[in-house]
């Protein structure tokens, strides 16, 4: 025998489902910038875990188009200013990876950011 449920009691379900499944992803993230060894200097112990984790929900929370435009436009600010030699201008492209003003490797950003190499 089927027993039905009222609708709002389903909708119910599934936010405290999806309350607890964030806050286990926050848990998670946390964990593992306390836990990964990006580098030797270890960057990640000297970035703010509140502040990632914000910008850690923040990226969560767009869409892969949004995203993908907020990326291109930290990865453009973050790229070496144009330097003179010898009179004509050089364009280096690399990027200087940074959070929050603090140097930092590849590593533990794509670790704040959640991006896999293939992204």
């Amino acid at each position: 025998m089927y027993v039905l449920y009222p609708m709002h009691a389903v909708a119910e379900d599934e936010k405290t489902h999806n309350k607890k499944l964030d806050k286990q992803d926050n848990n998670a993230f946390l964990a593992k910038l306390q836990q990964f060894d990006c580098c030797t200097l270890r960057c990640l112990l000297n970035v703010n875990p509140q502040a990632a984790l914000k910008r850690f929900q923040e990226m969560k929370a767009l869409i892969p188009s949004k995203s993908n435009l907020c990326f291109l436009g930290i990865n453009d600010a973050s790229m070496h200013a144009t330097e003179f030699k010898y009179g004509t201008p050089k364009a280096y492209l690399t990027t200087k990876y940074k959070f929050e003003g603090v140097p930092i490797c590849q590593k533990a950003w794509y670790t704040i950011y959640d991006i896999q190499k293939r992204q």
